[in-house]
């Protein structure tokens, strides 16, 4: 009688080892390598920020929008693009105290913004710039800067602008058509003569000028300046 008392004891002992085991396990797998904590993921991926989603606190777009000292995203980011392509000018022209000046402010500038893809572009400019930098690194650039905020009208134009641009260099003629399109409506919708009229400048060269990316830093500009 005593050993089948002991029987069902082990017995019942080893269904409450079983039951405990199993709960820690369905735990576990139910939290993954967390452990139960709730993990809150701000990472936000570049297509979301190409297509001017709205993003989670903390991403790329609300550290822009709450810079705070130059006012609005749209101030802070036009003072940048203009300080680019007054350095590009100067560069262009070796005027070297201008282009140190200008390398300074646009250089605070980038360490505030403290965007990875913005970093990787001004240093492929800083690598250049005291000597010969081809207009793709400040096309570059100032892409990278533009589609951080698509939600502010000057910087979709000037994403749209750059995406043109590089369709007239290898025509792919759907892609090409629709993007030309795009812009000449982004340009139109500005209503600024100087845009315009450097938007058409660029159109009739057609990619064939020897100036062509030249006209495309005009547009650039006009457009940079429209919302000063």
């Amino acid at each position: 009688m005593q050993m089948k008392n002991t029987a069902v004891l082990k017995v019942f002992v080893v269904i409450i080892l079983v039951s405990f085991l199993g709960y820690f396990v369905v735990r576990d797998a139910s939290s993954g390598i967390t452990g139960g904590f709730v993990v809150d993921n701000e990472e936000t991926s570049e297509s979301e920020l190409l297509a001017g989603e709205p993003t989670p606190e903390g991403s790329i777009f609300n550290k822009l929008l709450t810079l705070g000292e130059e006012g609005t995203v749209l101030d802070y980011t036009s003072s940048l693009l203009n300080n680019i392509l007054a350095l590009r000018t100067a560069s262009n022209n070796k005027q070297i105290v201008e282009v140190a000046g200008l390398v300074s402010e646009v250089d605070k500038s980038v360490e505030k913004l403290n965007v990875a893809e913005v970093n990787y572009a001004w240093n492929e400019v800083l690598g250049c710039v005291y000597e010969n930098c081809g207009d793709s690194a400040y096309v570059n650039l100032i892409d990278q800067i533009a589609t951080k905020d698509l939600k502010a009208p000057t910087n979709e134009l000037l994403h749209s602008l750059i995406a043109t641009y590089g369709y007239w260099n290898g025509k792919t003629i759907v892609e090409f058509s629709e993007s030309l399109s795009k812009t000449d409506e982004l340009i139109k919708k500005l209503k600024d003569s100087n845009a315009v009229a450097a938007w058409e400048s660029l159109v009739e060269c057609n990619g064939v000028c020897e100036d062509f990316s030249a006209r495309l830093f005009t547009v650039m500009e006009a457009v940079v300046v429209s919302e000063n």
